[in-house]
């Protein structure tokens, strides 16, 4: 049941990552060429770069703090 539900976060956080990642494209040709921009594709990019910053403290609090412990 667990090994359920950790593959649909995985596959979940994959992804919400390739979206974030085809918003950044997005985001890029809308500045630098003639193709529109559009609100939605800047926000994406704003809060997918928060999300991944949240999580990567997160982890490297885990990971910081499991390390204190084994010592």
């Amino acid at each position: 049941m667990q090994s359920t539900l950790v593959r649909i976060l995985a596959w979940s956080g994959v992804g919400l990552s390739a979206v974030w990642a085809v918003a950044i494209v997005l985001l890029v040709l809308g500045r630098f060429t003639p193709l529109p921009s559009f609100d939605l594709v800047a926000s994406t990019v704003v809060v997918g770069g928060i999300l991944a910053t949240v999580l990567g403290i997160g982890q490297l609090l885990r990971n910081g703090y499991r390390w204190l412990v084994d010592r």
